[in-house]
C-alpha cells in the first residue's frame, strides 16, 4: 500500500502489506473419480467418490454430470456433485438403480463436470465411472428325469437358467392335476407328492439346480400322468423376475410295476384216431411297435452376433420314410432383426438326424440376447413323439460391441470384487 499518498479520510493499518502467492495450474490438486460395487446387482446403490491429490484448506464442491448409455428412464438415479470438506482428500455420494421388467443389463456413466469444475482443482486422469446394472431376472425352463418314472421311484426336476446370475436366485414349483380339456392327467390324490409351493435355489453363478418329487405305489395296474409346472409366485415375486422359457411344465408318467402279464395257455394237442397227435403250439403275443423320439440341440451355444447357429433334430431310431419336423421360434430377451426363425427340419429316410441353421444380426446395443428354437408338439407327425428333456432349446447370442470410453473414463475403480 502506498501509504504517503493515502488520502487524508481514511488511515493505513498496522499491515498495509499482503502477500500473493501464484499457483502453477500445473500444481493444482488433482480430482478423480472412482465408483463401487461395479457391476452393480440392479435394486441396489452405487458409491461414488471424488478425491483429491492433495488436502485444500476450504470445502471444494465437485460438479458432476449422471449420463444414460444403454439404460432408460427409471434404471437409475442422477448424482450432481460431491462437496470434499475442508482439509479432507475425498467424499462419497451414492446413486440408486432400480428394477425393471426386462432382461438387459444396463450402464450409465458418472463424470466430473470439467466445464464447471472449481478453479481450486484440475481434473486427474480418471474422471468417470461407466456403470454396468446387472440384470437379475431368471429366464428359466424345466427338465424331468427320469420320465416315464417306475411307481415308486422319485423324479429329479431341474430348474435351468439361460445364464448364471450375480446373485443367489429361488425359484418355486408345484405339482398337480390338469381336468378337462383335450389331455387331462390320469393320476389321483396320492400317486405323486402333491406340492402347492416349493422353492428351488439357484446359486449365484451357476445355470441349474435340482429337486426330487416321489411317486406311491397303488393297487391298480394303471400308468398315471401328472404335471410339475413353475408356480405363479416365481412370476409375480419382483425379486425374482421369472421369465418362463419352454418348457415350464412338464408332463411325467408313472408306469404301473404290478401290470398282470398275460396268461398263456398251451393248448391241448388234438389227438384223432388213428393219425398221430398233432404239435402243441403256443401263441405269441402281439409287440407294439414304438414311436422314436425326436430330440432338439445346438451349436454354437452361445453364438457370437453375427454368427449363423445350427439346429439339430435327433430321432431314437430311423424311419423308412422321411419325416419332417415342425418348429417354432420364440423371441424372449431378443428384439425383431436380432436373428432368423425356423419353422421346420426335414430328416430324410433312413436318417437319424438332419440340421437347419438359424441367422443372427449385429445390433447397435450391448445386450446379450436369448431365443429358443422348440418342436412344434400339437403338429408334430404321429410317426415321432417329444423328447420330454429335449424338446426345445434356448439360445444366446454372446454380443460383441462395446462402445469405446471417452477419455478419462474407466469401467471400475480397480478395485475388489463387490460382495453381493
Amino acid at each position: 500500500m502506498d501509504t504517503s499518498n493515502l488520502p487524508s479520510s481514511v488511515r493505513a493499518e498496522t499491515a498495509p502489506d499482503v502477500a500473493i502467492r501464484i499457483i502453477d495450474g500445473a500444481n493444482l490438486p488433482q480430482v478423480t473419480l472412482s465408483g463401487t460395487p461395479n457391476p452393480v446387482v440392479e435394486g441396489s446403490v452405487v458409491r461414488v467418490t471424488a478425491r483429491l491429490s492433495e488436502a485444500v484448506l476450504s470445502d471444494v464442491r465437485i460438479p458432476l454430470t449422471t449420463t444414460r448409455n444403454t439404460s432408460e428412464a427409471g434404471d437409475h438415479g442422477s448424482l450432481t456433485s460431491v462437496t470434499i470438506p475442508a482439509g479432507q482428500t475425498f467424499a462419497t455420494g451414492t446413486v440408486s438403480t432400480w428394477t425393471d421388467s426386462d432382461l438387459d443389463d444396463e450402464t450409465f456413466t458418472v463424470a466430473v463436470d470439467r466445464s464447471n469444475l472449481p478453479s481450486l482443482v484440475r481434473p486427474g486422469s480418471s474422471t468417470g465411472v461407466r456403470f454396468t446394472i446387472t440384470d437379475i431376472t431368471a429366464a428359466a425352463w424345466l427338465s424331468v428325469t427320469p420320465n416315464p418314472v417306475p411307481e415308486g421311484d422319485t423324479v429329479t426336476v431341474t430348474v435351468n437358467l439361460a445364464e448364471p446370475l450375480v446373485r443367489d436366485v429361488s425359484i418355486a414349483l408345484q405339482t398337480g392335476r390338469l381336468h378337462g380339456g383335450r389331455n387331462p392327467t390320469t393320476a389321483e390324490e396320492g400317486d405323486f407328492k402333491r406340492i402347492r409351493s416349493r422353492a428351488v435355489r439357484i446359486p449365484a453363478g451357476q445355470t441349474s439346480a435340482t429337486t426330487t418329487i416321489s411317486t406311491y405305489k397303488d393297487d391298480d395296474s394303471d400308468d398315471e400322468t401328472f404335471m410339475v409346472d413353475m408356480s405363479r409366485r416365481s412370476y409375480e415375486n419382483p425379486a425374482t423376475k421369472v421369465f418362463p422359457l419352454e418348457p415350464s411344465r412338464v408332463r411325467v408318467t408313472i408306469t404301473d410295476k404290478d401290470q398282470k402279464e398275460e396268461k398263456t395257455s398251451t393248448p391241448k394237442p388234438k389227438v384223432s384216431t388213428p393219425t398221430t397227435p398233432t404239435t402243441p403250439t403256443t401263441p405269441t403275443t402281439p409287440t407294439t411297435p414304438t414311436v422314436p423320439t425326436v430330440s432338439l440341440s445346438a451349436t454354437p451355444n452361445p453364438v457370437v452376433e453375427g454368427s449363423a447357429v445350427r439346429v439339430t433334430a435327433t430321432l431314437s431310431e430311423a424311419l423308412p420314410v422321411a419325416v419332417t419336423i415342425p418348429l417354432t421360434t420364440t423371441r424372449n430377451t431378443s428384439e425383431a432383426g436380432d436373428h432368423g426363425s425356423l419353422t421346420s427340419v426335414r430328416i430324410p429316410a433312413g436318417q437319424l438326424s438332419a440340421t437347419a441353421t438359424v441367422s443372427t444380426s449385429q445390433d447397435d446395443d450391448r445386450d446379450n440376447e436369448v431365443f429358443s428354437v422348440a418342436l412344434d408338439s400339437s403338429n408334430l407327425p404321429s410317426s415321432v413323439r417329444p423328447d420330454d428333456l429335449s424338446r426345445s432349446v434356448v439360445i444366446r447370442i454372446q454380443d460383441t460391441t462395446a462402445a469405446p470410453l471417452p477419455p478419462g473414463i474407466e469401467d471400475n475403480d480397480g478395485g475388489p470384487s463387490p460382495d453381493i
